[in-house]
Formats: C-alpha cells, structure tokens, sequence
C-alpha cells in the first residue's frame, strides 16, 4: 500500500508542473567564430517559465539532454511555490559548427524533481545564414515609360516595389551577395563556396526568358567578402496585368560543408498601355557598305497594347544623306489579336560622296497619326572601297588595274608628242597594233587574282590627261581639214 501511494505521489507531482513553450529555440550565429582555434559558441536559449500547479513546493531542476556529440548545456534549478510559476528562464547551450542554417532538432529540455522527470518539450537550433542579400536593386519601367530604380537593403525580408512595371521592358535586378564569416575564423571553415541564386516566379508567363532552371553563379566568397551580379530579363508582352511574387532563393557551402540557404520575395504589379506601339526589329544590311551603294532596312511594329489600332505609323530619316520615309495609317489588331505586327524591307541609295565613318537611321512608331509611342537609331558604317577582281588565263580573261591604264596612256601621250602631224594617222595605226600585241601577250599568262588599286589622280597626271585630250582633239582636227581639202 505504501508503494502505491508513493506511485499515486509521483503522477501527481508529474502532472503538476508545465513549460510555457511547446518548443525550445535555441539561435546559433556562426558569425560568433572570431577566433583560429575556435570549436564552439554559447547561445542562450529563447527564454521560458516554468509553473508549479500542484498544491505542494517544488524544488526542480532543468537541462537539455540527447545533445549531439560536441554540444554541452548547463544545468539550473528553482523551487517554486504552489500554484507559483518561475520568472523568465533562460539556458546557455555550447554549439559547434555543424549544423545548415535551417531548424533543426538537438535535444529537449527536461524539467526533473527528485531525479524524476516531471515536463519535457523538444529543442530546435536556429542557425542563421552566412549568406546576405547585401544589396538588391530593381530597374523597371513604369507606365508612363520611365526609368525607375528601388533598393532594398540587407535588413529588409520582402521586397515591395510601389510603382507598376511596364509590360514588354526590361527589368534589371542588380543582387550583392555577401559572405558574413569571421575574417578571423579558421580559413578552412569561413569559405562559402558554390552560391547559386535561383528565381521563381508565381507564374510561368511572367518573363520572355525561361528562369525556373536558371542558376546564377556568385562562386566562392571569402571571409567578409561579396559579389554583384546584374541579372537583365524582360516582362513578357503577353503577361496578364496582375501581381506577381519573385521568389529568391539563395544557396552555398561552407568550408565545414554546412549548407546556407537565404530566401526573399520580390512583390510587384505590371501595367499595360492602351496605345503601346513598338518597333519590334530594325535591322540594316550590310552593316558595313563600301564599294555597293544600296542599304535594305528591315522593320517590323508591333502593337503591345490593350487597344486596336487603325492610324499607325512610322517615319525614317536621316538628314545627312536625304533619307526620308514614312508610312501611315496602318491597321494593327491589340497585343492579344495574330494581326497585331506588321513589317516591310525598304531599300535607300546612298551618295556616292556620302561621308565616310558610321551613320544613323532614326525610325520612330505613331500611334493615332501623331502620338509617337517608340523610337530607335540603327547604326550601319560607310567604309571606302575596296574590291577583289579574278582573272582567269583559260578563259581569255584580261584584268589590266587602273594604274596600269594610266601608264599606257601617259607613254602613247609622249609618242604623239614627239610625232610629227603628217604622220599621226600611221601613228595611231602603229600605237594600236602594238596596244593589241600587249594584250595577246598578257593573255596567255595565267593570273589567279589581282587586286583593283582605286585610282586616285594626282594633280601631275590630271595635267598630263588634260594634255592628251587636247592632243587627240587636234588630231582630230587635222583630219577633219585634210578631208575637207582634199574633196574641194
């Protein structure tokens, strides 16, 4: 009958006594590794109480038991009246480095009276992320087509942008990425290394580009250490208007190969324009044009807004060259409708003397006739000239260069000179059956390729040409008068 009541004494004393947490947490900071030769920090617990709901005092102590190998907590005790509950407790536990930074489960606190355990709740560590979202910055445009920049800073956890994005524009996240190790903690330790951010967006539409298995690389971060990375997508023109929640999950390994995990969520609105005409493609070949005088542009609008359009447009201009075309009144269906684009090649002569170097084509879009809605300059280059001619021996074909033409003719105008005008019809007789021998003779030589030297008169041969062609004019002359003499 006594151990009965001894029995009855203890289930009553065990179910006298309650904690007030249903779970113990203990939060480990591996930025507290401040030394080499460091093992272990000491992390308080969160603070609890304990209640005496029986009827009789109670003397009781408290611990954590079933720690991993390598952790130690103290122990404490308090008596409490009956009916009496503790002030705020607290229990310092020694932490190694090992654990990732998530909860984890290392032990439970255990509340005993005369060796007896009388309330027990579970213990989770908390290991904080050496890895920070340093800095985030946003560029987006809004509605109204501007360029606007938010930031966020490290000790923000949700990241809200106020304004509306703009459908169909870039948006630029510029991410720092720091690792928050000791620079005096063992170097074999304090490395993070493989960090890779991963985004995800609430819906697929949200971006052109695919990003849900996209892995963006900071590598391995040093002690104290961080990186940028700018990451450009774009919002998809076909995307719903709509909130839309970015998730950022941030990953890496520490030199102990302790995980560190980081997530944040990027919260914003897009917006879409009633007339949001734009140019779609613009390109120009040949990008570089020499010795060819013809560009083609290729063009393409599209219309990326809520509204159909019936007085579209466009203009291309470019004053320095005289280059003007527009196009108008052109029907386009709204950013959901197959009509929605239109395109066309136009072709422009340029100026043979046009300025060497790079030149611009400036298109801008219309809406409603006069409303411009889009702009941009296309670059292509005027390079000087110069070609590759083939000359093939089985063929019968001659290429004879510029300067080569020009020597002929300065050695035919010195023998005319020299000629007497009695006998200048024997002369062009003799000049062109020697000019006819040079050229069987060339011909039977087999010349793969030359270059054409372009042929840049100086002031000396224009001179000698100007005396050629007076030369053969006078000749002409003469004859001229012999005929008519000699008829009378």
């Amino acid at each position: 009958m006594g151990l009965c009541f001894v029995f009855l004494l203890a289930f009553s004393v065990s179910a006298a006594v309650t904690v007030s947490k249903s779970e113990l947490v203990v939060e480990a900071n591996y930025a507290l590794f401040n030394d080499e030769d460091q093992k272990t920090i000491s992390a308080p617990t969160e603070t609890f109480t304990i209640t005496n709901t029986g009827a009789e005092e109670a003397v009781l102590s408290y611990t954590i038991t079933g720690l991993p190998n390598g952790y130690s907590a103290e122990t404490k005790s308090v008596t409490l009246a009956a009916g009496a509950t503790s002030e705020a407790l607290q229990l310092s536990v020694s932490i190694p480095h090992q654990q990732d930074s998530e909860k984890t489960s290392i032990g439970t606190l255990t509340v005993t009276q005369a060796s007896a355990t009388v309330a027990s709740v579970p213990v989770k560590q908390d290991t904080l992320s050496m890895l920070e979202f340093d800095r985030v910055e946003i560029e987006f445009t809004d509605e109204e087509g501007e360029v606007q920049t938010t930031r966020f800073s490290e000790t923000e956890t949700t990241y809200i942008i106020d304004e509306n994005a703009l459908i169909g524009t870039p948006f630029k996240m510029t991410i720092k990425v720091k690792n928050l190790f000791d620079r005096d903690y063992d170097e074999n330790s304090r490395d993070m290394q493989d960090i890779e951010l991963t985004l995800n967006p609430s819906e697929d539409e949200l971006f052109s580009e695919e990003v849900d298995n996209e892995l963006y690389d900071f590598g391995t971060l040093d002690a104290g250490e961080s990186k940028e990375l700018e990451i450009v997508l774009h919002l998809d023109p076909d995307a719903d208007v709509d909130e839309y929640i970015v998730e950022l999950s941030l990953e890496g390994e520490d030199g102990e190969g302790a995980k560190h995990t980081l997530e944040r969520e990027l919260k914003f609105e897009i917006t879409r324009k009633r007339d949001d005409i734009r140019i779609s493609k613009a390109e120009i070949q040949p990008a570089t044009l020499s010795c060819g005088r013809e560009i083609t542009l290729d063009v393409e609008l599209k219309n990326y807004g809520a509204r159909e359009q019936v007085f579209a447009g466009m203009l291309i201009f470019n004053q320095e060259l005289g280059i003007r075309k527009s196009v108008a009144d052109l029907k386009l269906g709204d950013y959901s409708e197959s009509d929605n684009t239109w395109s066309q090649q136009f072709k422009f002569i340029i100026p043979s003397d046009a300025r060497k170097g790079v030149h611009y084509l400036d298109l801008t879009a219309f809406a409603r006739r006069d409303e411009d809605t889009d702009s941009k300059r296309v670059p292509f280059t005027i390079a000087e000239c110069v070609e590759e001619e083939e000359e093939s021996g089985a063929t019968g074909g001659v290429v004879a260069n510029a300067g080569a033409e020009n020597d002929d003719k300065e050695e035919n105008t010195d023998e005319k000179e020299k000629e007497d005008s009695a006998d200048e019809e024997d002369a062009k007789e003799d000049e062109s059956g020697a000019e006819k021998e040079n050229a069987e003779g060339s011909q039977s030589d087999v010349v793969k390729t030359v270059e054409r030297i372009s042929f840049n008169p100086t002031a000396d041969q224009l001179w000698i040409g100007g005396l050629t062609v007076m030369a053969v004019l006078l000749v002409a002359m003469n004859a001229l008068l012999i005929t008519l003499f000699m008829k009378r």
